[in-house]
């Protein structure tokens, strides 16, 4: 049972018809990003591209005429707070009624050494195509060892032992 009105119970949302809802702008391009371009699906049928980004390197942050020992300090100030509030409950649970879901392709997993002090940053939003809808969808990385670098295309790539992500 749900206290939403009728009418926007029965509402539909349709997706719109251009191939893109959201593209970031242009001037996103000069932050470094530190992953390749990732996808993830939501539940409405469209697809997110998303790039994980060094958070003092997110673009949001690039228009502020930081030093780099201001830069040094916010960077160190997010690494603290996520590597100590990682398991910490900021809020009780609530008395009554219920917490709000999140889409579970908004929750998405940080490439293996950029699990602290970066954040995703959403760059693009589209219609999902028969492949990314089906889970079929490959994703190339660029793993290096020194001089050497090798090419990865899978569902989930992962670079092999000996070996680090590209940024």
């Amino acid at each position: 049972s749900t206290s939403a009105p009728t009418a926007l119970q029965d509402a539909t949302f349709p997706v719109r018809p251009e191939s893109f809802s959201y593209v970031s702008q242009s001037w996103w391009d000069a932050s470094k990003a530190a992953s390749p371009t990732l996808t993830t699906k939501l539940n409405d049928g469209t697809t997110v591209s998303y790039k994980w980004y060094k958070f003092i390197d997110q673009p949001a942050l690039q228009r502020f005429n930081w030093t780099p020992s201001e830069k040094l300090v916010m960077q160190s100030l997010v690494e603290k707070m996520q590597k100590e509030w990682k398991n910490t409950n900021f809020m009780a649970e609530p008395s009554s009624g219920s917490v709000a879901k999140l889409d579970d392709g908004l929750k998405v997993i940080p490439p293996k050494g950029l699990e602290v002090g970066y954040v995703p940053i959403a760059t693009g939003q589209r219609r999902s195509t028969a492949s990314e809808i089906s889970g079929n969808v490959k994703t190339t990385i660029i793993c290096a060892n020194g001089k050497l670098t090798k090419k990865i295309t899978a569902l989930k790539p992962i670079c092999p032992s000996g070996y680090k992500l590209k940024k």
